[in-house]
């Protein structure tokens, strides 16, 4: 009986139950070793948190802008027609409208179309004036109409704009001769230097209507200053040297009219009185 029965053995040790995989997040992982540094090893997990912190960051901000363009793209969409409708309904004010568009939408998709179809529109608008300007019937009023254009606009080109203003200058300097000659002119008339007076009257009343109403001023006065020249010698008497200036008169360019005035007036004073010296 003794031998059938089990011999009693030491108890086997009992297993132990492993720890979970994030058993070493617990207890002083969370706490920097004394006299850490930077490159320490014990700091790596708390840069693989940060890390990924900053990426999903990251990505809730791409998500958020992206959410925004989403829902501004059909309003800034919707605001580009209608600046469109306005440059083919009401083209001056495409400008203004096409200005506030950029202001609301600085950074927006249509940016650079509008900006380049304002600009194309600018230099359109500026042309146009431009040849308006040049079809000015004389100097003073294209000297004028030059300079309001490059007050209000500025021409497409650096180029452009130094012609222009060659142009112009090269147009005030006629004028001012114009008007120098003239003032001249005036002054020889006021003090009875008739002859002098007319002869650069003359020459002023054949450089053309392109001076405008400083030729109009000329043709008054030679007609004015021959006027009184041959009535001086009609007071005097002198009906031959009335004839002559009436000739010269002729010659200067004087109006028509004045002529025929000049001519009835002289001939009456002829049927009255001998011709004198």
């Amino acid at each position: 009986m003794e031998r059938l029965l089990p011999v009693p053995t030491a108890s086997e040790p009992a297993q132990q139950v492993p720890d979970p995989a994030w058993s070493y997040l617990k207890g002083d992982f969370f706490h920097a070793p004394k006299g850490w540094s930077p490159n320490s090893p014990d700091l790596y997990p708390y840069y693989r948190i940060v890390f990924y912190g900053l990426l999903v960051g990251f990505f809730l901000f791409v998500l958020v802008l992206t959410s925004l363009f989403q829902g501004n793209a059909p309003k800034e969409a919707k605001l580009f027609s209608q600046t469109i409708d306005t440059l083919n309904s009401q083209p001056e004010k495409f400008q203004e409208q096409a200005t506030a568009f950029l202001n609301k939408y600085p950074q927006g998709i249509y940016k650079d179309r509008m900006v380049q179809l304002q600009a194309d529109i600018a230099n359109r608008q500026f042309l146009q004036a431009l040849n308006l300007a040049q079809r000015q019937p004389n100097l003073p009023l294209k000297l004028q109409a030059y300079q309001a254009l490059l007050k209000q606009q500025t021409p497409p080109s650096p180029e452009m704009q130094k012609e222009l203003q060659a142009t112009m200058g090269k147009y005030a300097k006629m004028i001012e001769g114009y008007e120098s000659q003239l003032g001249k002119a005036r002054t020889y008339s006021q003090k009875q230097y008739y002859t002098s007076s007319l002869l650069l009257l003359s020459k002023l009343v054949k450089g053309g209507p392109q001076y405008g109403h400083l030729y109009t001023e000329a043709q008054d006065l030679l007609n004015r200053t021959s006027a009184k020249k041959i009535d001086y010698f009609l007071v005097k008497g002198q009906l031959r040297k009335a004839r002559v200036a009436l000739r010269d008169a002729q010659i200067h360019g004087v109006s028509s009219d004045v002529i025929d005035s000049l001519a009835k007036k002289i001939k009456s004073l002829e049927q009255l009185k001998p011709l004198g010296r």
